[in-house]
C-alpha cells in the first residue's frame, strides 16, 4: 500500500523527507495521515478525466456530425 502527499497528492513510496512531486516536507505522521485523503484525490482525478473524455467526445460526435452534413448538403 503506498501513500500519498497531502498537499499534492502524489504517490510517495518508501519514507522520504520531501515530497518528489512538490517537495513538501513530509513527517511519518503526514504521510500515513495523507494516505486516506490521497485515494480521494486519485478518485477525484480520475472523475475529472472521465468527465473531459466525455466532453471530447461529444464534441467530436458533433463535429464529424456536422461535417457529414455538409457533404450531404452540396
Amino acid at each position: 500500500m503506498f501513500a500519498y502527499c497531502s498537499n499534492c497528492g502524489g504517490k510517495v513510496e518508501g519514507r522520504p523527507r520531501f515530497c518528489s512531486n512538490c517537495a513538501t516536507p513530509l513527517s511519518g505522521e503526514s504521510v500515513s495521515a495523507a494516505n486516506a485523503s490521497g485515494d480521494a484525490r486519485a478518485g477525484k482525478r480520475r472523475g475529472r478525466a472521465l468527465v473531459l473524455g466525455l466532453i471530447v467526445a461529444a464534441i467530436s460526435v458533433l463535429l464529424v456530425c456536422a461535417g457529414a452534413g455538409l457533404v450531404l448538403a452540396t
